[in-house]
């Protein structure tokens, strides 16, 4: 529901909608590091970075590096198999 309604508020391939898309983006990262393996927010999120057209944007790294971090915890509770799917979705 919250991307059907942004997405129809919002040309999201639009340059000016980048921060809106960006900031939808840092609210999928707060929620997945509370929980990482809600499968909602991993779709979710992969919906708004389809939008992501600046190739300046910090987000792909940034979403990258928050995998790698939860793949290399010692704790089994922090990995995540939708944080691999990433990883292997955007050839890291």
């Amino acid at each position: 529901p919250r991307y059907c309604f942004v997405s129809k508020q919002h040309d999201l391939r639009a340059k000016e909608s980048t921060k809106l898309v960006e900031s939808e983006l840092e609210f999928c990262l707060d929620k997945l590091a509370k929980c990482a393996d809600n499968e909602s927010v991993w779709n979710y999120m992969n919906a708004f970075l389809a939008h992501l057209e600046n190739e300046a944007s910090e987000y792909p790294q940034k979403i990258k590096e928050f995998c790698l971090a939860h793949m290399n915890s010692t704790k089994d509770d922090e990995k995540s198999p939708f944080a691999l799917s990433y990883l292997v979705d955007s050839n890291v």
